[in-house]
C-alpha cells in the first residue's frame, strides 16, 4: 500500500528510505486458492450449513419470544425503551412519509450513533409500529454473528480451517447472553455482527490486498462506528496494534532512517514554527482538563460561564483548530502521505474517515464521541482491573456459556489458540489483540454490566476453534492417514453435544430476558384506553421513565401527536420547581394529564428521582385540570391516575398557595 518515498533532507538531499508496508499474503500464494476445486465446494456446503443451522435456530428463537414478548420489558428506565422509541419515531415518519419530522428526530439522536435506530426504524416502518416485529434486525444480526464466527475462526489457520470455525460456531449458538439479546432491542446483537465482520474483512484485506476488499473493510468499519462507538473504538485500536506488530522490523528502519539522518528532527522544529499546532494543542489540554475534571464553572468579566463535562463546542473548537492545522501543513505533509498511502489505501480514507470527519462536523458529536469512550461514563463500580476481572469471570461463566465448566474449556482452548499465534495466517494476531484489549479495557472500565462483553466473547471462541485446530495438527498420521481429523471431529461433536440442548433455549442475562416479576406495560394498559379519544396528552410520572411512556403511546396511536413527558428542568428544589410547574402549566395544550406514581416499594422503582414525588403535591394545588380516573397496582406498587382539563373558562392556571403537601 505504500511505496518507497523520496524524502527530501533540509539541506535538499534526496534519500529514499523504506516506509512500512502491510504484511500481505498474496492471491498467488493464498492457502485458500491452492485448494483443489473438490475442497472449495466442501468449504462452500459447510458453510452453507452453518447458515442453515443459524437461520432456522433464529425463527425457533422468533417463535420463543412471539410466546411471551411482553416479558422483555421489566424496567421503566432500562436504555431499551429509549432505543425503541428513537426508532419508532423513524419508523413512524417513514411509514407516513413526514420527511421534515424524520429529519428532526434523526438530528436529535447524540448519545448513541444513528445506525441502530435507522435499521430497526425501517423495520418498523415496512412492519408498522409492533415491537415484536421490530426485533428481527436483531435476530439477522444474531445468525450473521454464528456465521462469520465460522468464516473468521476459518480464515485464521491454515490447517483444520473447518474444525476451528466448527468449534468456535458451537460456543456461539449456546451462548445464552447472545441468545436472549438477539430478541432485544438492545445495540449488543448488531454489535457483535459488526464487530465480527470488521475482523473478517480485516482478514480478508490482509490475505488478498484488493481494492474490493479495502473497500469492504473501510465501510465494515464505519457501519460500527455509526452503531457504537465504544464497539468501534474496540476493533481499531485492535486492527491499529496488528498493523504496528506485522509492520514492527519495516517501522523500526525507518525510524532509524530518519532519525539519524535529520529528518524526523527538521519535522519537529518546523512544528513548533507554526501556530496552529499551539491553538490545537491549547483547546485539545482544556477539553481534556474539562472531561475528565466535569462541570466547569468561572466568570470571565462578570458573566458566569458553565461548561458541562461533555464540553461539545470545547470540543468542536478542538475538531476545528486540528483542521485548519492539516489544510496549512497540507502542501508539505499531507500530499505526500497521501501519494505514498497507494490507491487502496487512499480508497480506505474515503470509505472510513471521511464519513467520520464529517459526522464530527455536525455540531455536539465529537464532544459526545469524546464522552461515550472516556472512563468517565455511566460510572457504576467501584475497584480497579482486578475487581473488574472477577466480576466479568463470574457473567462470562454464567451468561455467556451453558456452564462453568465448559467456560473454562473455551478459556482453555483459547489460551491455546493464543500460544499459536505465531503459526495464524496473515491479520491473525488482530483476533487476539482484539480479545486481550477488549477484555483489559472493559475490566478496567468503571461502568460494569454483564453485556459490556457482548461485542468481543465471539473473538475467544475464535481462538478457542483455533485451538482445537492447533492440536489436532499434533495428532500423529503415521498408522491412521484420517487420525487428525477423526480426533478433530470427536471434539467438536463433543463441544456441540455438550451445547446442543441450551441451543433450543430462549437464553438468559441480568439485562434481558423473560422477566418472572412481571411486565411494566401492565402500567401503561391502564392509562393507554382512557385517553384514546384525547388529542393531546402529557404523561407524567414521580419517576423520570419519559422514553416508556411515548414509545408504549405511540405504538397504540402513531396518528396522534408526541405526549409531553416530562416537565422540563425539574430539580431537587421545591420552590424552583413550583415555578416549573407553573410555567408548563400556562403553555401546555395537553386535554389529560396521566400521572403514574411509583412507590418505593413497586419492582419498577429505581433510586436518585425522590423529588419527582413532588409532581403529586403540584398537581393536588393546581386548579387547571381535574382528577376523574384511578386505578391501584397493588401488586405493582403503583398508582396511576388520569387528570383533565376544567371546563370553566374563568379558571386559570394560578396555583393554590397554602401549606406544603407532606407527600412530597
Amino acid at each position: 500500500m505504500i511505496a518507497n518515498p523520496q524524502l527530501t533532507s533540509q539541506g535538499g538531499t534526496t534519500m529514499s528510505c523504506q516506509l512500512p508496508s502491510p504484511a500481505i499474503e498474496t492471491a498467488e500464494t493464498s492457502s485458500a486458492d491452492e485448494q483443489p476445486a473438490r475442497k472449495r465446494l466442501f468449504d462452500r456446503i459447510l458453510l452453507g450449513v452453518v447458515a442453515v443451522t443459524a437461520a432456522c435456530l433464529a425463527v425457533w428463537l422468533l417463535a420463543q419470544f412471539a410466546e411471551s414478548p411482553r416479558q422483555r420489558w421489566h424496567g421503566v428506565d432500562c436504555d431499551r425503551n429509549f432505543h425503541y422509541l428513537t426508532a419508532l419515531r423513524l419508523g413512524i415518519d417513514l411509514r407516513s412519509g413526514d420527511l421534515v419530522a424524520f429529519g428532526r428526530h434523526l438530528s436529535k439522536i447524540r448519545t448513541w450513533p444513528p445506525l441502530h435506530p435507522l435499521v430497526i426504524g425501517t423495520a418498523v416502518a415496512i412492519s408498522g409500529p409492533d415491537f415484536r416485529w421490530a426485533v428481527i434486525p436483531n435476530l439477522i444480526a444474531w445468525a450473521g454473528t454464528v456465521v462469520l464466527t465460522f468464516l473468521v475462526a476459518r480464515r485464521c489457520v491454515t490447517k483444520f480451517p473447518n474444525l476451528a470455525g466448527l468449534a468456535a460456531v458451537t460456543f456461539v449458538l449456546s451462548s445464552p447472553a447472545h441468545r436472549v439479546f438477539a430478541t432485544d432491542f438492545m445495540f449488543e446483537a448488531m454489535g457483535a455482527f459488526f464487530s465480527m465482520l470488521a475482523l473478517y474483512c480485516y482478514l480478508r484485506a490482509k490475505q488478498q490486498w484488493t481494492s474490493a476488499n479495502v473497500r469492504w473493510l473501510g465501510l465494515s468499519l464505519t457501519l460500527l462506528f455509526f452503531l457504537k462507538y465504544n464497539y468501534w473504538f474496540l476493533i481499531s485500536i485492535a486492527l491499529i496494534g496488528a498493523e504496528l506488530w506485522s509492520s514492527r522490523i519495516a517501522i523500526a528502519a525507518y525510524l532509524r532512517t530518519v532519525t539519524g539522518d535529520g529528518t524526523l528532527s527538521g519535522w519537529w522544529k518546523r512544528q513548533t514554527r507554526r501556530p496552529a499546532n499551539y491553538i490545537f494543542l491549547g483547546l485539545f489540554a482544556v477539553s481534556v482538563a474539562v472531561l475528565l475534571h466535569g462541570n466547569v464553572r468561572f466568570t470571565i468579566l462578570g458573566q458566569d460561564m458553565d461548561i458541562s463535562g461533555k464540553a461539545y463546542r470545547l470540543w468542536f473548537a478542538t475538531y476545528v483548530a486540528f483542521l485548519a492545522r492539516t489544510y496549512f501543513a497540507w502542501r508539505e505533509e499531507g500530499e505526500w502521505i497521501w501519494d505514498r498511502i497507494g490507491s487502496e489505501g487512499r480508497r480506505f480514507v474515503w470509505w472510513h474517515l471521511v464519513p467520520i470527519g464529517i459526522w464530527f462536523l455536525v455540531p455536539k458529536r465529537l464532544g459526545y464521541f469524546i464522552w461515550y469512550i472516556s472512563p468517565v461514563n455511566g460510572v457504576n463500580s467501584e475497584g480497579g482491573i482486578l475487581a473488574g476481572a472477577k466480576f466479568y469471570a463470574h457473567h462470562l461463566s454464567t451468561d455467556y456459556h451453558v456452564s462453568a465448566g465448559l467456560a473454562l474449556a473455551a478459556l482453555v482452548l483459547a489460551v491455546i489458540g493464543m500460544l499459536f499465534s505465531g503459526r495464524l495466517r496473515s491479520g491473525g494476531i488482530a483476533v487476539v489483540l482484539f480479545l486481550c484489549l477488549s477484555a483489559l479495557a472493559t475490566f478496567e472500565h468503571g461502568n460494569r454490566k454483564s453485556r459490556m462483553a457482548h461485542s468481543w466473547v465471539a473473538a475467544g471462541w475464535v481462538l478457542a476453534g483455533v485451538g482445537v485446530a492447533g492440536v489436532v495438527a499434533f495428532v500423529p498420521r503415521k498408522r491412521l492417514r484420517a487420525a487428525p481429523v477423526l480426533v478433530g471431529g470427536t471434539a467438536v461433536a463433543g463441544l456441540a453435544i455438550l451445547q446442543a440442548p441450551a441451543w433450543l433455549d430462549h437464553g438468559h442475562s441480568p439485562e434481558s430476558g423473560h422477566f418472572a416479576a412481571g411486565t411494566c406495560l401492565e402500567v401503561a394498559d391502564v392509562y393507554l384506553p382512557w385517553v384514546k379519544n384525547d388529542e393531546n396528552v402529557a404523561i407524567l410520572g414521580t419517576l423520570p421513565f419519559q422514553s416508556f411512556s411515548e414509545w408504549t403511546f405511540l405504538e397504540r396511536f402513531p396518528d396522534k401527536n408526541a405526549p409531553e413527558c416530562r416537565v422540563r428542568k425539574f430539580s431537587a428544589s421545591y420552590a424552583s420547581n413550583l415555578e416549573r410547574f407553573q410555567q408548563w402549566l400556562e403553555k401546555t395544550d395537553a386535554d389529560s394529564v396521566v400521572l403514574v406514581d411509583i412507590e418505593d416499594d413497586s419492582e419498577f422503582y429505581f433510586g436518585g428521582f425522590d423529588h419527582y414525588r413532588q409532581l403529586l403535591d403540584l398537581l393536588e394545588r393546581q386548579n387547571v385540570f381535574r382528577p376523574v380516573q384511578q386505578k391501584i397496582l397493588s401488586e405493582k406498587g403503583c398508582v396511576v391516575t388520569r387528570w383533565v382539563r376544567n371546563e370553566a373558562p374563568e379558571i386559570n392556571a394560578q396555583l393554590a398557595t397554602g401549606e406544603t403537601s407532606t407527600r412530597r
